[in-house]
């Protein structure tokens, strides 16, 4: 469907098949493509998107005109020409305007625009002079007209398409008659996936959950239903993501995904604390004071923290002197126990620089996320 100088020199062409309406403008040579100025009268908003769209929001919904695409025929070849929608300041309060600006190209030659409207639509009427009076948008989406027809029954569709009667008055009057008419808008069901993740954090080893839910917001039934989840094959943070899909066509895909991470992790004991007197002598009894923390993000099963007593600050649990150790209970993920060690300096040790150490786990009975870091030392001197 063409509309002839709409603007001086540019034609409206429409076009388009039952769920995408086109329309380009044909800019003839010398005409001024400034003169195209569109406005959305009714909308909420309407803004432009990061890729160029244009976007409108109503109170039932939105839609985006798609970004524009421009060219010139040259030698039998499409040139490209930029081409953007740009928004205009508003002259009153109920629309807002816009245009295109484009950039350079022949003016000698026809230049075509050629946006894209991302809604459905449909066709009423027949072969005479019909009028559309007033149209509204149903909870449905559906378009309900009301209007007037001057076709012939036997172009003028009626509920059954060209079939039957269903319960109307199908037979002319002579002259104009009246029709209500729905379009019906496609199938379409809205689906929207969660997935949540418990616990989190996990221990390396244990199981742990994945709970996915599934809703259709509607509004028809959705068939065909696919949720697609691959589980993950890595340690450390697990990223998994669930999709879904169904038959029926999706208004709105950005909630067809969720992703849960879960940290897939150990615990990790440290001697946070370690005190002991700064002197001693051998065969005499010291105390040594110590915080163990599970600095993990999950619980640690029972554990001993070692003493030793060595000649320099490297430790070597195989060569270092055993003094004693201290029994820890489970510790929660950042829990700590603190307790006090009576230990005795061996008779024979002679005097000079020693350290004390104390190992975390030192018996290796919890698995940990960083093994190297359990050890805390603290010297004292052994005087004669």
């Amino acid at each position: 469907m063409v509309y002839r100088d709409v603007w001086p020199g540019i034609d409206l062409v429409y076009s388009g098949t039952v769920q995408r309406l086109k329309y380009m403008f044909v800019v003839h040579p010398g005409a001024d493509s400034n003169r195209i100025q569109l406005r959305y009268r009714g909308a909420d908003s309407v803004a432009l998107t990061d890729d160029g769209r244009l976007e409108i929001q109503t109170s039932l919904g939105g839609f985006q005109d798609d970004k524009p695409y421009a060219y010139q025929e040259v030698d039998g070849q499409a040139v490209d020409v930029s081409v953007g929608y740009e928004l205009q300041p508003k002259t009153d309060p109920a629309s807002y305007p816009y245009g295109f600006h484009l950039g350079s190209y022949n003016p000698a030659l026809p230049l075509i625009i050629d946006p894209t409207l991302l809604v459905y639509t449909g066709f009423i009427g027949g072969s005479g002079d019909d009028r559309d009076n007033a149209t509204a948008v149903d909870c449905e989406k559906n378009v309900n007209i009301t209007g007037e027809t001057h076709s012939p029954q036997a172009t003028f569709p009626d509920r059954n398409g060209f079939d039957d009667p269903f319960g109307v008055d199908q037979t002319p009057n002579s002259g104009v008659d009246t029709f209500i008419a729905k379009i019906c808008s496609a199938l379409c069901a809205d689906l929207w996936v969660t997935k949540s993740d418990l616990p989190d954090p996990v221990r390396v080893g244990e199981d742990f959950t994945y709970t996915i839910a599934v809703t259709n917001n509607g509004p028809n039934d959705a068939t065909g239903v696919v949720v697609t989840d691959t589980l993950p094959a890595t340690k450390g943070t697990l990223v998994n993501t669930v999709s879904v899909a169904a038959d029926k066509a999706d208004p709105d895909i950005r909630d067809n995904t969720a992703t849960a991470r879960t940290v897939a992790t150990l615990a990790n004991l440290i001697v946070k604390k370690l005190q002991a007197v700064a002197a001693a002598i051998p065969g005499s009894d010291i105390a040594i004071d110590d915080t163990t923390t599970n600095n993990g993000k999950v619980g640690a099963g029972a554990s001993v923290t070692r003493f030793y007593l060595s000649t320099d600050a490297k430790f070597d649990g195989g060569t270092d002197t055993f003094l004693s150790s201290r029994p820890i209970g489970p510790l929660a993920g950042e829990a700590s126990s603190s307790g006090s060690t009576t230990v005795t300096i061996p008779l024979a040790t002679a005097p000079g620089i020693y350290f004390v150490f104390a190992v975390a786990d030192g018996d290796g009975a919890v698995s940990e996320i960083n093994e190297p870091n359990n050890l805390r030392a603290r010297k004292i001197t052994i005087t004669p």
